[in-house]
């Protein structure tokens, strides 16, 4: 204990994967590439997160390309079209996730293509 500097300020919480300490979309898509390669701190971030058991689930099988997507459900042979309901663009994790719904930077769900 004689190397720890102890502060009188109060704790924090801080973002480990950005560079400010603060999250931001972008720093999370730093972390997830969505072709399938999940850095693998944040795999044990998504566990360590104060968040329902579910939403645990969700991003663990959102970081593993387990969704139940329309590819997936493809590949899985319950569907046979990977069309977007929205736009028909070829649905993904990506798409979804990134080009699709999410209004980047107001945490707003958006449903257009």
């Amino acid at each position: 204990m004689e190397n720890v500097t102890l502060m009188n300020e109060d704790d924090q919480i801080i973002w480990a994967f950005g560079s400010s300490g603060k999250y931001s979309v972008q720093s999370l898509y730093g972390v997830i590439d969505f072709r399938g390669v999940v850095h693998p701190v944040f795999v044990h971030a998504v566990w360590k997160l104060i968040v329902p058991p579910r939403v645990h689930i969700f991003l663990w099988l959102m970081s593993k390309g387990k969704l139940l997507t329309r590819d997936n459900l493809v590949k899985r042979k319950h569907l046979n079209d990977k069309s977007c309901l929205f736009c028909s663009e070829e649905e993904s994790i990506y798409h979804l996730f990134s080009t699709a719904v999410l209004l980047r930077g107001c945490g707003v769900w958006l449903i257009t293509c």
